[in-house]
């Protein structure tokens, strides 16, 4: 569901974050619950491929962003 952030239409973007934030929601209940209930073994959690490097390259756009911002003409 992450690439479908990266659609050129605002709408679709909107539309997919609300999703996306509704199954993050979800998905950190059931990790609460797991770990609270069963705390013999060990619950690896990872983030999507997808969402890290969407989450990278706003990170590298943001430092980008203030790179330029320092730079005088």
């Amino acid at each position: 569901m992450c690439y479908i952030l990266r659609d050129s239409s605002v709408d679709i973007q909107k539309m997919a974050y609300q999703f996306l934030h509704e199954s993050a929601k979800k998905r950190t209940e059931y990790l609460v619950i797991e770990l609270g209930v069963d705390t013999e073994d060990t619950v690896e959690a990872q983030l999507p491929a997808e969402l890290i490097d969407i989450l990278q390259q706003s990170l590298n756009l943001g430092d980008a962003l203030e790179d330029n911002e320092n730079v005088r003409l």
